[in-house]
């Protein structure tokens, strides 16, 4: 069993990995997207791609806990019933993403491999825009993780670059 979780970059499918690209536009294998909300899907849709969106458990669920737990649930089960699955995340799959991890942890205790497959992140993306070096006063963080009140970082004096999804 293999769970393959793809990032689909900031939008624009030329930046998709070629890795990506091919498994998700391989017609044999079950692919799961997080969310249809996201630019490549038009294309998927003019080319008939199929995948199951988890867009449904953002409606139904009390928070994003619950959400995720039941992705990560649907996952590994999905796994288990097609053997190799696709999971696609906007962006890339460690920025701003919570579920890759989980169901990273959760493979482990069910023996299920996994190969992760990176493609540009929105982070590449507007550090592009921006013409900005990341490593000189640019500060990254979720919104949902963001306390300004307690951050030095954003004093009056300081130049500092933020970024939110």
């Amino acid at each position: 069993m293999k769970i393959f979780i793809v990032g689909l970059g900031p939008g624009n499918i030329d930046l998709l990995s070629k890795r990506a690209h091919d498994l998700i536009f391989e017609s044999n294998i079950k692919k799961i997207f997080r969310t249809k909300r996201h630019e490549i899907i038009n294309k998927l849709t003019v080319n008939k791609i199929d995948f199951t969106s988890m867009d449904y458990l953002y409606e139904s669920s009390e928070n994003f806990e619950e959400v995720y737990s039941k992705i990560t649930n649907y996952v590994i089960e999905s796994v288990k019933q097609y053997d190799e699955i696709v999971y696609a995340v906007p962006g890339s799959p460690f920025v701003t993403e919570e579920t890759p991890n989980m169901i990273i942890d959760e493979a482990r205790l069910n023996n299920i491999d996994i190969e992760i497959i990176p493609s540009v992140s929105f982070i590449d993306s507007i550090i592009c825009s921006l013409k900005k070096d990341p490593t000189r006063n640019f500060y990254i963080t979720d919104f949902f993780n963001l306390d300004i009140r307690s951050e030095e970082r954003f004093s009056r004096n300081a130049e500092t670059d933020l970024v939110c999804r």
